[in-house]
């Protein structure tokens, strides 16, 4: 008999503990409302919990920017190792409100040389390359423009001479 007595008063307390639970759960659901949570991707979960309106940061352009000393490094060896065209390239540049560019005409780093070639470094500003220039400094950047020369046998300058050439005495 005490066995049913305990069989029967879990039962009820399970019904009970049911009922208690399903009640709480429309409460909250009618707190929060409809809202359904999404998952934040981005810089969105910097704002997660706010109710408000979300803005994106307004950023300035370069060419509105007093110099900030801010900068990057870009090689522009073709149109296609920076994807674009000339116009294109100063355009998002000019977009991420920096006041100083180094640029590289060749190679930029020895393991994208391509030593199969027998031209390693271009003696010459190729067209894209000056567009690509022109337009940085027609915006108001301050540019420092790196000239890479690549030889396969390594320095060349074995006088005195020649030595003091490459310290650009």
């Amino acid at each position: 008999m005490k066995k049913v007595i305990l069989g029967i008063f879990i039962l009820v307390l399970v019904i009970i503990l049911i009922i208690l639970g399903y009640n709480y759960w429309q409460a909250q659901k009618s707190v929060t409302g409809t809202r359904t949570e999404v998952a934040l991707t981005g810089v969105e979960w910097f704002q997660a919990g706010n109710t408000q309106d979300i803005n994106k940061l307004q950023t300035k352009k370069s060419e509105e920017l007093e110099d900030n000393k801010m900068g990057g490094l870009w090689d522009l060896k073709t149109p296609d190792h920076y994807g674009e065209s000339p116009k294109q390239f100063v355009h998002d540049i000019n977009e991420l409100g920096t006041k100083r560019i180094r640029v590289i005409i060749d190679e930029g780093d020895w393991h994208d040389v391509d030593w199969d070639k027998e031209e390693y470094s271009h003696f010459y500003i190729q067209d894209h390359t000056e567009k690509v220039i022109n337009g940085l400094a027609d915006k108001g950047l301050k540019i420092l423009c790196g000239l890479v020369f690549w030889d396969p046998e390594g320095p060349s300058f074995k006088e005195e001479e020649e030595q003091d050439y490459s310290r650009f005495k």
